[in-house]
């Protein structure tokens, strides 16, 4: 089963998990350098069987976010699970 994990920062996912981050700074603990909204530089379509990307989308315009949704479903296997968090806020 192949997961990954976009926008880990410095909380990585086990390492089953494969972790996804732009950042550079020495804290970020992610196994592959790259824009979480569009890695089909490291991945073909078709081929994650899970995506989690924590506290990453709201970071995004709503463009951006919405193509970078887009992307993800794209790189899911049939059957494959997207999870995306987001901070609760209260008014």
């Amino acid at each position: 089963m192949f997961k990954l994990n976009i926008g880990c920062a410095d909380l990585p996912l086990g390492d089953d998990w494969t972790n996804v981050d732009i950042s550079t700074s020495p804290h970020v603990k992610a196994d592959i350098i790259a824009d979480g909204t569009n890695l089909s530089q490291y991945f073909e379509d078709e081929t994650v069987d899970q995506i989690y990307a924590g506290h990453f989308i709201e970071h995004l315009y709503p463009d951006e976010a919405i193509q970078a949704v887009l992307h993800w479903t794209h790189l899911l296997k049939e059957g494959g699970s997207l999870c995306v968090v987001t901070p609760e806020t209260i008014s």
